[in-house]
């Protein structure tokens, strides 16, 4: 749906096929459209990735679909600079369970390249941004023992830079004695980075971290926000003055 300032409603359209379609994440593009992308029901009762193209007045203009014999999911989408568009999520293969999953299109929405980032044990992209040197950032999660820093089977933040071609520039790991899922990244005009997500002991309920980071991914400061139950990170935006406004849910007990 498009609304004026207002709240009023200027037109409003549904997109998918004929299964379960889930759009996750939506982004503005340069013409004044937008870039949806999200989870499709796919065969065998698979899931597929999908990335649409929405033009400023409602028109499907293209829809890409990311599918192999196993299962896909694509958590958010951006249009570069140049025009392109990049797409992160996950993919689950048979002997490497989830990897990160990061694809390359074209204006056109022909697809450039795709790339899958992990090892042993489960990593999922949730969030990504392109930064001032024109890398491409991605922040998600990853559960491979041989590199976290905790217990086993914990999760860490995971922080990849991948250049325009596809290629690991820089992957790091921040992590504790708890278990750490980054979902959101954010850049400061100062080509700093805000990454945030959920912290909590393995099997209890958590809270928001969030850390700054400089462009080596070296934590610059970090803040642990919560309510004592299980609260989860859904966004985080950068204001006019440099202030993070978050937006989380709480589940309270009663």
């Amino acid at each position: 749906s498009k609304t004026d300032g207002l709240g009023d409603v200027i037109w409003s359209y549904t997109y998918g096929r004929s299964n379960r379609d889930s759009a996750t994440s939506m982004s503005p593009t340069s013409d004044g459209g937008v870039i949806v992308c999200g989870i499709t029901e796919g065969s065998l009762n698979n899931e597929d990735g999908f990335v649409s193209k929405i033009s400023s007045s409602g028109t499907l203009q293209w829809s890409k679909t990311f599918k192999t014999d196993s299962s896909e999911q694509i958590f958010d989408v951006i249009q570069s600079y140049s025009g392109d568009y990049y797409a992160c999520g996950f993919v689950k293969t048979d002997s490497l369970d989830e990897n990160i999953l990061i694809c390359k299109l074209t204006g056109n929405g022909n697809v450039s390249w795709t790339r899958s980032f992990g090892g042993k044990g489960n990593e999922r992209g949730y969030s990504l941004l392109e930064d001032n040197t024109g890398r491409i950032i991605i922040a998600g999660n990853t559960q491979n023992d041989s590199v976290n820093i905790g217990p086993s089977g914990d999760s860490d933040f995971q922080l990849l830079a991948i250049s325009v071609a596809g290629g690991i520039l820089l992957s790091k790991n921040i992590g504790s004695g708890f278990s750490e899922t980054a979902t959101q990244i954010i850049k400061s005009q100062d080509n700093k980075f805000y990454v945030a997500g959920d912290i909590r002991p393995i099997g209890a309920s958590g809270e928001i971290l969030i850390c700054k980071l400089d462009t080596n991914f070296d934590v610059l400061n970090s803040e642990l926000l919560g309510t004592n139950s299980l609260d989860k990170l859904r966004d985080i935006k950068l204001s006019e003055n440099n202030s993070i406004i978050l937006a989380l849910s709480a589940i309270t007990p009663f």
